[in-house]
């Protein structure tokens, strides 16, 4: 738990998939890139990643002992967006 208290780095960026007509996808990703936004494609999909903080992390998560079930299910090692920066990277939890 330290660990994730210490990091935040899965708190500080939103990621989401973009629905793209097919032949768009060129277009799409320079939409996205022209303002500002990192773009990720993995399995086909083109994602588009937003630095965007939690407005619940302060020093800390402030709802920590009460978090939404996603963030308590959330497992940063397995996020192709951020899974080697993870501080759990490399470490075994059980």
């Amino acid at each position: 738990m330290d660990l994730c208290l210490g990091c935040h780095r899965c708190c500080e960026k939103l990621v989401f998939p973009l629905k793209i007509s097919l032949g768009w996808e060129k277009d799409v990703r320079e939409f996205y890139e022209a303002r500002g936004c990192e773009v990720r494609i993995k399995d086909g999909v083109i994602f588009a990643v937003l630095d965007f903080k939690c407005p619940h992390l302060k020093d800390g998560c402030d709802i920590y002992d009460n978090r939404p079930r996603t963030c308590r299910d959330y497992d940063g090692r397995d996020d192709f967006i951020i899974g080697d920066e993870c501080a759990w990277a490399g470490k075994e939890v059980g």
